[in-house]
């Protein structure tokens, strides 16, 4: 199941088409709300294949508090979050060949194994919340309103 769209759809449509695998992808387009959630909920793993270095990605924050697996290449902020074997696999920006490798893996992790990640993000994703992000951000400014009265 392929949710989204970009400039890539297209090319990737046409893929699925000559490879003649039109009977096991699935093309949702762009969704929202709901529909999108009831995606994230119900999905075995999330994969985040992003070019770009996104520093804190909503969706991996919402995928991880579903204690869903992620797949995600190792770009910006994510592999903060992600620990290769425990919450999930790393793969570089790019490179479909790791990312078939790292989707081969979790296909065949047992239920057990399974459950056992989904232990680790939810451990992992239990610390982060708004206050204390915002609580973090506050004692950075009070600092550096400290050091900028020592300075002058």
């Amino acid at each position: 199941d392929i949710v989204g769209s970009g400039q890539e759809e297209n090319k990737l449509k046409l893929l699925v088409k000559e490879l003649k695998l039109e009977d096991r992808v699935v093309f949702h387009g762009r969704l929202e709300g709901e529909p999108l959630e009831k995606f994230k909920r119900e999905a075995k793993a999330i994969i985040l294949p992003s070019l770009w270095a996104e520093n804190m990605s909503l969706v991996l924050l919402e995928s991880l508090a579903y204690g869903k697996l992620i797949i995600a290449s190792n770009t910006g902020g994510t592999p903060e979050l992600i620990e290769e074997n425990k919450t999930g696999w790393l793969f570089p920006a790019g490179d479909y060949k790791i990312l078939g490798r790292k989707i081969q893996q979790l296909n065949s992790l047992n239920t057990e194994k399974r459950q056992e990640m989904a232990n680790c993000i939810k451990e992992k994703i239990l610390p982060l919340s708004l206050d204390k992000h915002l609580n973090q951000l506050e004692n950075i400014y009070t600092n550096l309103n400290t050091y900028t009265k020592i300075a002058n």
